[in-house]
């Protein structure tokens, strides 16, 4: 294997066509996108939840219960 360590690197890397490439890019800038929107929620979500810290660790003590359930659960009751 190690003798088509070069052919197999070749065949991988050298095959992409400027479109390709290009709809790869918007991909990617578009994940990057809704990650920092993620993100920002995120940091919103946890503004609200800041008066009710202590319930959100309590029914994480829950096996089971992670900190997004945990909001989930609050958000219901």
């Amino acid at each position: 294997m190690r003798q088509k360590v070069k052919a197999l690197s070749d065949s991988l890397f050298g095959t992409f066509t400027h479109h390709q490439i290009f709809l790869i890019r918007q991909s990617w800038s578009h994940i990057m996108f809704l990650e920092e929107s993620i993100r920002k929620l995120d940091e919103e979500i946890d503004k609200y939840l800041e008066p009710y810290k202590e319930e959100v660790q309590l029914l994480q003590s829950v096996p089971g219960v992670d900190k997004s359930t945990a909001v989930v659960l609050l958000a219901i009751i």
